[in-house]
């Protein structure tokens, strides 16, 4: 008879070190240096965060900038990011980008270059991805960005195109909270002009890095 495997805890931490102590650099932000924490997860997943105290033992912060990622698979050399988070008080500032660039270089530099991503529900991480010039590759779910949620609020979105409907879209996540809010209908079948073209991202999907 067949059993069923337990449940993984995603946050359960396995370990935790200094991601300097293996050459990656602090980061610098509006002045401020941020030293890299490597926490590695029970499902795989290595989460950086980014902290400015370093005179104690590294540590687990739930509330610092991070970062996460899984080396990739099915042969492919190189890391897919798991997830970027900036706390809502550090917005605005770019900390975002500079967090994927630290990455993207960081990992360039050790010849394990990132390939691409997870599926990215975030909006604000899929706008950034793609100016970063990641690709998605599902045109499924496609949202026009109308409120970035500055100051701890949820963003919100409106649908341009959606033919998945609220079945299988993903709103949010107990672990995360929400997502976004959708401003409008559920599912658009067409192709709905945007306001603002710079503001409009694919959501559910994996993006690639081009080569």
């Amino acid at each position: 008879m067949y059993q069923t495997a337990p449940a993984v805890n995603r946050e359960e931490i396995v370990a935790i070190r200094s991601a300097c102590d293996v050459g990656f650099r602090p980061l610098s932000w509006k002045g401020t240096t941020l030293y890299p924490v490597e926490v590695y997860l029970s499902d795989g997943r290595i989460r950086v965060q980014f902290q400015q105290d370093m005179a104690h033992c590294p540590y687990s912060d739930a509330s610092a900038p991070r970062v996460s990622y899984n080396f990739a698979s099915r042969g492919r050399r190189g890391v897919r990011i798991a997830g970027l988070l900036v706390p809502p008080q550090l917005r605005d500032g770019g900390l975002g980008g500079k967090i994927l660039d630290w990455l993207v270089t960081g990992m360039d530099e050790t010849e394990t270059p990132v390939v691409g991503t997870h599926r990215i529900n975030k909006p604000m991480t899929a706008l950034l991805l793609t100016r970063f010039g990641f690709v998605p590759e599902s045109d499924c779910s496609i949202a026009e960005i109308v409120d970035a949620g500055d100051g701890g609020a949820v963003p919100s979105i409106k649908w341009i195109h959606n033919v998945r409907g609220t079945n299988t879209t993903i709103e949010g996540s107990p672990a995360y909270g929400p997502f976004y809010r959708v401003i409008g209908a559920a599912s658009v079948e067409g192709y709905e002009q945007p306001n603002n073209p710079s503001r409009v991202v694919c959501l559910h999907s994996v993006f690639n890095r081009k080569q």
